[in-house]
């Protein structure tokens, strides 16, 4: 906030450290770079808060918002020119009321004050700045959105359009004022930058600190800020002291054309030339991005009724009908204060009551309590509508249940019956059904299985099984499972023979299509096939009597190794393998009579 004692004259009263000077008059805010955020604020039904800013520029500008298409001319504050030093930089802030006279001259010396009356919500502020091409130019300047500072500093959203379109401070025709004429111009420009289309003379569109577009190409130069901040130190990149209004850390902005070589742009002898570095320039920066950073702490009562403190906005605070702390109120500085309430419950049959002054835990003690936290019972209908009551029902997994509400509900939903105006602690719902192990045959796998804690009906209904009451499957494991045994089989990737212990016969058969034998282990069968020496022609091959045969083989003996099987000699007149020579291998030589063995 900016004092007002030599700034600000009786008849334009202004809202200072939050007092408003004349009580008689609904206080104004004052708002600078960021007029469409500041005045709009106060009547955005989203969130209300208090805005200043000054604002200085060497040498000329205008400032107005929008949306991200442009502005209007209600909405664009400009031009004004600053023709010498003292207009720019010299004084307090100077309350600006508009231009004076056909130059369109500053105020007063140093920077303006800004106080606008109440405006809508703006998406976007503008920033339209050219200069004198001589010696330096710049733009500075801060605004406060509630506790929120946001003014030129770098990394906080601000991005330039360089339109090449020369314009010279000294020069009042060159002023943008509020013209149509020169809205047109400056929203023909806006558009251009949106759609990145500038020419060479241009930034292209949009260009942020790194020289990038908002669709991630590179333009034509960036937007920079000066290396000193608002201290007035010497030798920094401009000659001027510190602007009086504007914090500290505030820093010069401008565009640079060529950030190669170029070290100093904002010295208009450092490669401006003729075109002023491609002046006029239009800044932006999104107010949606400002509001974002302003939040407070929230002190809120969760369902469970536990009273929790949350950093918020304030618009997110009363969502969860909390009690909001303030703009930049930081909840590890912050202890809420326990927060009570009005308190509607269940007094009597059919009967609901209601206390003030309750805390959440103790209206939840309650029987078909509401709490509603800050209200007093005068605020709230404390009355049954739709009536309550306590609604017991069978819960599938939880067996009988009771849940307090509405009769619709209770009958419609969970099937349940209604108890009016009672709460659950005035009701014994039945009691839960006896359950037991239940066995029965699993379609799937065609084996006995068992489920435990199933009641009769689901068993006999749901199931088809056996019920056994208060029993375990542990209980009832020997006459509630299919035979059990091993299991041999032929692994189809690598040929191996393996077991496997405690399965059932149809398990074998079906899935590993393997040799059972019931009621015995791995370890007491053997798995390994019944190997011999099987003659194929003149070849003996290790197999099992089965391979042997498929092959048409002959089996020379279980256990026999083949180094012992005496295979008969093939005889080579026999063409057809029937074991006979006889007028058929004649006709078999006759019939290939001519073929060329390969």
């Amino acid at each position: 906030m900016f004092p007002s004692s030599n700034t600000v004259s009786a008849s334009c009263p202004v809202a200072v450290n939050g007092q408003n000077p004349d009580p008689t008059v609904h206080p104004r805010v004052a708002v600078g770079m960021c007029a469409t955020l500041a005045a709009s604020l106060l009547v955005s039904s989203v969130h209300a808060v208090d805005v200043d800013g000054v604002i200085t520029v060497d040498n000329a500008y205008g400032f107005a918002f929008g949306d991200v298409n442009g502005i209007t001319t209600s909405s664009y504050y400009g031009g004004l020119r600053n023709t010498n030093a003292s207009e720019i930089a010299n004084g307090a802030p100077v309350l600006f009321s508009g231009p004076t006279g056909p130059g369109f001259t500053n105020p007063g010396v140093g920077p303006e004050l800004y106080d606008l009356p109440s405006l809508a919500p703006p998406d976007y502020m503008y920033l339209i700045a050219w200069s004198d091409d001589s010696s330096y130019q710049g733009a500075i300047g801060s605004f406060t959105v509630g506790s929120t500072s946001v003014g030129t500093l770098p990394n906080t959203g601000w991005e330039v359009f360089a339109t090449g379109i020369d314009l010279d401070s000294t020069v009042a025709s060159d002023t943008l004022t509020t013209d149509p004429a020169d809205v047109q111009l400056i929203n023909d420009q806006i558009a251009i930058a949106n759609a990145n289309a500038g020419n060479a003379g241009t930034s292209i569109g949009w260009v942020d600190e790194n020289g990038m577009l908002p669709n991630g190409s590179p333009g034509l130069g960036e937007l920079v800020f000066s290396i000193d901040d608002n201290t007035g130190g010497s030798g920094g990149q401009l000659p001027f002291g510190a602007i009086q209004g504007i914090p500290s850390n505030a820093r010069w902005m401008w565009y640079n054309e060529d950030p190669v070589n170029i070290s100093n742009p904002f010295g208009a002898s450092s490669g401006g030339g003729s075109d002023g570095h491609k002046e006029f320039l239009i800044f932006r920066i999104q107010v949606e991005e400002v509001l974002q950073q302003i939040t407070g702490c929230c002190c809120w009562v969760d369902d469970a009724g536990n009273q929790l403190q949350s950093q918020t906005s304030e618009a997110d605070c009363h969502a969860l009908s909390g009690v909001y702390a303030g703009d930049g109120v930081d909840c590890e500085d912050f202890n809420c204060q326990q927060i009570t309430g009005a308190c509607c419950f269940l007094k009597d049959f059919g009967v609901m009551w209601c206390h003030d002054n309750y805390n959440a835990s103790d209206c939840a003690s309650l029987p078909l309590s509401t709490f509603y936290p800050g209200q007093s019972c005068s605020d709230i209908p404390c009355d049954m509508n739709p009536t309550l009551g306590a609604c017991c029902y069978e819960d599938p997994d939880l067996g009988w249940t009771c849940v307090e509400t509405d009769e619709l509900k209770c009958l419609q939903a969970f099937g349940g019956v209604w108890y009016v105006g009672q709460p659950c602690s005035w009701i014994d719902c039945p009691a839960a059904p006896p359950t037991g192990a239940c066995c029965y045959e699993d379609p799937d796998l065609g084996t006995l299985t068992c489920a435990d804690n199933v009641d009769e009906f689901k068993c006999l209904q749901v199931f088809g099984g056996t019920w056994h009451p208060g029993l375990t499957c542990v209980d009832i494991a020997d006459e509630c499972m299919d035979p059990r045994g091993a299991c041999c089989f032929q692994n189809p990737d690598d040929g191996s023979y393996d077991c496997i212990d405690n399965i059932t016969e149809f398990e074998c058969t079906q899935y590993y299509n393997g040799l059972w034998t019931g009621g015995a282990t791995c370890a007491e069968v053997d798995c390994c096939p019944k190997l011999g020496a099987c003659c194929v022609k003149d070849v003996c091959v290790q197999t099992t009597t089965d391979s042997c045969d498929a092959a048409g083989g002959t089996w020379m003996g279980m256990g026999l190794p083949c180094d012992q099987a005496d295979c008969p000699e093939p005889c080579i007149f026999d063409v057809t393998g029937d074991g006979l020579v006889n007028f058929s291998d004649l006709i078999a030589i006759i019939n290939n009579w001519g073929l060329v063995c390969p």
